[in-house]
């Protein structure tokens, strides 16, 4: 009796981890949006987003009004112009555009977390 409660603690934690695993391997994960205030109001500064980090899931469709994530801080722009390998972003909030090639693109927003507990076990925790 006392092997079967011990193991209830550790069936739990398995049962609770195994999601999130699952989904991090899918490449689906939660970041915390850079605060450039560029996405404003679809992503305000500060957000945790849920992101698609499998960049080869994604990378060789039309991205024309997806929102992608880029450098090393995770930005993320909207795709206003995919031409092949050159990419023409911008910020919902500014009119400044940046040109990147497919090869800086690091993931896809899926969208802004709402439940944070739920959508960590379902997507899992990235950065």
């Amino acid at each position: 009796m006392k092997c079967i409660l011990l193991a209830i603690p550790s069936l739990l934690m398995i049962a609770l981890l195994t999601p999130l695993f699952l989904f991090s391997f899918k490449g689906y994960g939660f970041a915390q949006a850079t605060p450039t205030g560029s996405m404003y109001p679809t992503i305000k500064n500060y957000d945790v987003v849920i992101i698609n980090w499998n960049v080869q899931s994604f990378i060789d469709r039309n991205l024309t009004g997806e929102i992608i994530v880029f450098s090393k801080l995770n930005i993320c722009h909207r795709c206003i112009l995919d031409e092949g390998e050159w990419l023409i972003t911008k910020g919902d909030a500014v009119d400044s555009t940046e040109h990147l090639t497919r090869d800086e693109v690091k993931g896809l927003f899926i969208q802004v977390s709402n439940d944070s507990l739920f959508e960590m076990l379902k997507y899992g925790w990235v950065g």
